[in-house]
């Protein structure tokens, strides 16, 4: 009898198996490969290998057993053909339906038994990666996921490190954010899946946030652009407290609350939907921080110039009833003898009281003046100093941005050129040996049947084909197991191939993503612009504050001229008084010896008083002087010191109060400028002196 000849399938190459040895078998390998040695000895002690860990890890029992059985069951056939040679004709329909039984095992229970290859993992990212030199993940940021393995896990997904930052933020602290420019590093974030309704406005589900943070890793807890609406929630405080903050806020608080409701929510969309990690957060935040710090306190000059004005009106107003009442008592002046000499008491009073505190409330106005300018002078400096330090870091950051796109860009297209490559020629050595490995499967699936045909006719031929039908049943035994092997390594190459590809599939979007970064550019441009707004309405309300401050200047210089208007006025009605007083009594000196003797003490008390009124001009031209300097700084008209004298009212009070006093040669101590020392005024001799002058004076 003919002895059996070994099978000797067809075997797949090793280029989809490579992965599955031991790392140092393969690194010897690849390293003899590289040395030139010999290529034949190398290759077939590598196809051994491959071929050892095939049918030891990822040949499925099943498979196995079948492989088995079938031997046995054709051994034993052959056995039962060389026994039965002489009966072999009464076997015919047994061939045929053992033919039928064998088309079952190779159609039916074969793909069955394979089944379980499709679950071997012949691939790993890391495997791929090493094998065919792709980027890793972390090199890019990329965000990646662990498939369903052999177990029924599921890997958690992994985020780079570089992606987390301090969620924390306080909104009183200052807009100067050391490490935000230095640290700022471009991720690349999955793709969020839209939801019909935000979460954050369903009120029937109050438990959504709490399942979508128990669905994120401690990471992502901490990155603010992982939180609902990461932009608006920094201007939320300051629009929140807009009935706190100052009035004069208005025009800024309502272009924050424009920008808030049509600018961020695109741009937080976008963040929500989109590839990358974009921390466009840092860029406003230093927008938020100035506005929270510099802007949202009261002008420092505000409350000093209510307290002057609540104390230079009540004055003003006193003042100007106490001459209605002089005017009043000019218009009774035929009352008794006794009424006048109480009225010169009280114009005399009068003038002198409104020229003390009318000196005393320019002092107050100057030294207010000069308060609010410092104050507001150095709150303005550091607000435009705090603005040009928020203009320069929240660009910073945009650029920052910028520019780690482009660094990424430049990386994708390396790694779409090499994943390109890559697969094309994984594409063709998975067609060189699909097409090898298909094309002698067929080959034999047709010589099985053909043999099948075969063994039906010589089964009917009995004795003349005995020997014939003997042969192609050991030639059917061995076609069998090659059948069998070859089959199992198709599955195998197919399985492997396709696994192979499906992680190509997976880093394909990442190298077609060159569309998906088009929102990048679009997102930094409405930063850019929204930022822009921001800092012009930053700028614009600096400048409101400093035209308020400019009109607060005004009113208290307009204070201050009034002021020195009023009491120019004062002095010019004592001048008048005092000096038709000097007159009265030099005439009346002149008259007689008497007069002059009596009269003598009064006329130096006068002369005193106008010496003194003369300091009181020169003291008012001094302050009005200063007050000009004030009045030409502000562009405002610098009106004559003496301008009230043009007003009607003016001469009809001087006359007023000159017909009141008129009628006495000798006034009190009330009506001095200056106070008397202890020259006797009230002795008795002055007491007849005054009492012989008054009755010669009548």
């Amino acid at each position: 009898m003919k002895k059996r000849a070994p099978p000797n399938p067809t075997s797949a190459s090793t280029f989809f198996f490579w992965q599955l040895l031991p790392t140092t078998a393969a690194s010897c390998s690849a390293a003899a490969q590289t040395d030139g040695g010999d290529g034949v000895d190398t290759g077939e002690s590598m196809r051994e290998a491959v071929a050892a860990v095939l049918k030891e890890s990822f040949t499925p029992s099943e498979t196995t057993g079948l492989w088995q059985r079938c031997i046995e069951e054709e051994q034993a056939n052959s056995e039962t053909i060389e026994s039965l040679l002489d009966v072999s004709w009464k076997r015919v329909e047994d061939v045929i339906a053992r033919n039928k039984r064998r088309r079952c095992v190779i159609e039916e229970e074969l793909p069955q038994s394979l089944a379980e290859v499709d679950t071997y993992r012949f691939w790993t990212p890391d495997m791929a990666a090493a094998r065919f030199h792709f980027p890793r993940p972390e090199e890019f940021g990329l965000r990646t996921t662990e498939t369903v393995g052999a177990g029924g896990e599921t890997g958690a997904d992994v985020l780079p490190a570089d992606t987390t930052e301090q969620a924390s933020h306080d909104m009183s602290s200052s807009n100067a954010l050391p490490g935000d420019s230095s640290s700022l590093v471009l991720q690349p974030t999955p793709p969020t899946t839209p939801t019909p309704s935000a979460a954050a406005t369903d009120p029937t589900m109050p438990g959504k946030h709490r399942a979508n943070a128990w669905r994120r890793t401690d990471k992502e807890l901490l990155d603010p652009t992982k939180s609902p609406n990461p932009l608006r929630r920094l201007f939320a405080p300051i629009l929140r407290r807009r009935h706190e903050l100052p009035k004069a806020l208005t025009l800024l608080i309502n272009a924050v609350q424009r920008v808030q409701s049509e600018g961020l929510p695109e741009i937080e969309a976008l963040i929500e939907k989109g590839y990358l990690h974009m921390p466009l957060h840092r860029s406003f935040r230093h927008i938020s921080s100035f506005i929270t710090r510099y802007l949202s306190e009261n002008s420092r000059g505000e409350g000093r110039e209510r307290e002057f004005a609540e104390n230079y009106k009540p004055s003003a107003f006193r003042f100007e009833e106490a001459r209605e009442k002089l005017r009043e008592m000019g218009s009774k002046r035929a009352a008794a003898p006794s009424k006048c000499e109480k009225a010169v008491e009280i114009v005399y009073s009068t003038l002198l009281t409104e020229l003390r505190e009318r000196k005393v409330l320019q002092n107050d106005c100057d030294s207010a003046l000069q308060s609010i300018t410092d104050n507001t002078n150095l709150q303005l400096d550091g607000m435009e100093k705090g603005l040009q330090d928020c203009d320069i870091e929240s660009r910073q950051v945009l650029g920052d941005l910028e520019r780690d796109v482009c660094a990424y860009l430049e990386k994708l297209k390396e790694a779409i050129e090499s994943t390109k490559a890559a697969r094309k020629e994984i594409y063709n050595e998975y067609q060189r040996d699909h097409d090898r490995l298909h094309s002698s499967l067929n080959g034999k699936l047709y010589q099985l049947k053909k043999s099948e045909d075969m063994q039906e006719k010589l089964a009917r031929r009995i004795r003349e084909a005995t020997k014939e039908w003997h042969m192609e049943q050991l030639k059917y035994e061995r076609l069998m197991q090659e059948v069998v092997a070859e089959t199992l390594a198709l599955r195998q190459l197919d399985c492997s191939h396709n696994q192979l590809e499906a992680l190509l599939d997976e880093r394909l979007p990442t190298a077609d993503s060159e569309i998906k970064l088009r929102w990048v550019t679009d997102s930094l441009q409405q930063s850019e612009e929204l930022r822009s707004e921001l800092i012009a309405q930053c700028r614009q309300h600096i400048e409101r504050l400093k035209k308020e401050e400019h009109y607060r200047r005004c009113r208290m210089v307009g204070y201050a001229k009034e002021n020195a208007l009023c009491w120019s006025r004062c002095l010019q009605d004592l001048s008048a008084l005092y000096e038709g007083h000097y007159d009265t009594v030099t005439v009346k000196c002149n008259a007689s010896m008497q007069l002059r003797y009596l009269l003598a003490y009064e006329k130096d008390l006068v002369i005193k008083d106008l010496h003194q009124l003369q300091r009181e001009f020169s003291l008012l031209e001094k302050s009005w002087a200063k007050l000009t300097s004030l009045l030409e700084e502000l562009d405002l008209p610098v009106p004559p010191l003496a301008e009230c004298e043009k007003d009607v009212s003016c001469g009809e009070f001087r006359r007023t109060i000159s017909e009141l006093v008129s009628g006495r040669l000798i006034c009190g101590d009330f009506a001095r400028l200056l106070p008397i020392r202890g020259e006797g005024r009230s002795s008795p001799t002055a007491g007849k002196r005054d009492s012989a002058t008054a009755g010669a004076g009548g």
